[in-house]
């Protein structure tokens, strides 16, 4: 009786704990945190949120598609599309979920971000005042406060760090003029912590020339940085998140003249498109060696034209460890994305099925299942 008595009052606790509750789908961990207070803060402890992920419960990706309507441009609604990865179905017409929608700002589209761990930003380049971080699995979404600096250009950048368990949104504030060479005037940037209430003002130091760097661009946060292509002085710029600091650089591979930075399996990974028009390939470097800066190259051939296919480029791998394309040519009739498989070296299409009479479109970014509380 004792026995079981310190199985139950001790190690039950643990089980359900490191055990249980970890192995669930994403959906049930969910309902798990109206259980009680007691799983609904353990379901939200950093601990328990890095072995749910380890696990990989619901090995699934959902494709996070935004639309406005045919007649105003004044919503801007937002959709998540569940790909069907078995053998059979992936031909079949993917249905969206309805998840919600914003206010679209003047003149132009909120825009998302590379995911992190199931988050990711929207926000306006032109305005400050319109940015938000949201979870696609769980629709909780917070708006980050009004920052008071004028500029011509913002963008915000998603970092987190497994040192310090610490999501943060680098917002660069940029202004210039009409000469391109030094196109870049001012630059000043700031730092938002998931769990605070205001933004920091951070002076740094750059290992690089800030100036001739498009922050514009995407990045992709990897191995607690964010990395950016500076084609310029043919580098890979990295900021450190936990440190609040730019790192030292990465070289570029000697023969990327064009493109554009990307995730493929976990690694930071860069494509050029300069062959894209005329022979209908994409060349792509994949790092695989971080420390030591060993770049694999890989040619992708397109099977047809790369126009009629959309002209996709790289979005991200999923998954599965296929390669995501995003379509920069839109066509509402015929929404569809490509996937690649590396090891095969073959593609395949999955057609999307948006709500009827919609104006514009885009994919924003794809995402697993995540149960990471914005409120936490």
């Amino acid at each position: 009786m004792e026995a079981n008595s310190v199985i139950s009052g001790e190690l039950l606790p643990e089980i359900i704990c490191f055990q249980i509750l970890p192995r669930l789908p994403t959906k049930f961990v969910i309902r798990c945190r109206c259980v009680c207070k007691s799983w609904s803060s353990l379901t939200r402890n950093p601990s328990f949120l890095t072995v749910h992920r380890s696990f990989r419960c619901s090995p699934s990706t959902h494709l996070l598609f935004t639309t406005s309507d045919e007649t105003t441009t004044t919503l801007q609604h937002f959709h998540s599309v569940k790909l069907n990865q078995e053998e059979g179905e992936k031909n079949t017409i993917n249905p969206t979920t309805y998840l919600f929608s914003l206010p679209a700002p003047s003149y132009s589209f909120l825009d998302g971000t590379h995911i992190i761990n199931g988050l990711t930003i929207l926000a306006d380049q032109l305005n400050a005042k319109t940015v938000y971080v949201f979870n696609p699995c769980t629709k909780e979404i917070i708006t980050l406060p009004h920052t008071s600096l004028v500029a011509e250009l913002f963008t915000h950048h998603l970092g987190f760090s497994a040192v310090t368990n610490e999501y943060k949104v680098l917002q660069v504030h940029w202004s210039g003029n009409e000469d391109y060479s030094n196109y870049v005037t001012s630059l000043r940037f700031k730092i938002f912590t998931l769990g605070t209430t205001t933004w920091r003002h951070i002076e740094l130091d750059f290992p690089f020339d800030p100036e001739r760097l498009d922050f514009a661009k995407k990045s992709v946060c990897l191995y607690g940085g964010i990395h950016w292509m500076h084609m310029n002085q043919k580098i890979i710029v990295v900021f450190d998140v936990g440190a609040e600091r730019f790192r030292a650089n990465i070289p570029l591979p000697r023969d990327c003249n064009s493109g554009n930075i990307v995730e493929v399996r976990g690694c930071v990974a860069v494509y050029d498109d300069t062959s894209l028009f005329q022979k209908y390939m994409m060349m792509l470097w994949i790092l695989e060696d971080y420390q030591n800066d060993v770049w694999v190259k890989k040619t992708i051939i397109f099977t047809s034209s790369w126009e009629k296919l959309g002209c996709p480029i790289p979005l991200g791998t999923i998954y599965t460890g296929e390669l995501l394309l995003k379509p920069t040519l839109r066509d509402s009739a015929n929404v569809c994305v490509h996937l690649y498989n590396i090891e095969s070296d073959s593609f395949w299409k999955c057609k999307i099925s948006l709500p009827v009479k919609i104006g514009l479109w885009s994919l924003l970014t794809s995402y697993d299942e995540s149960v990471i509380s914005l409120r936490s």
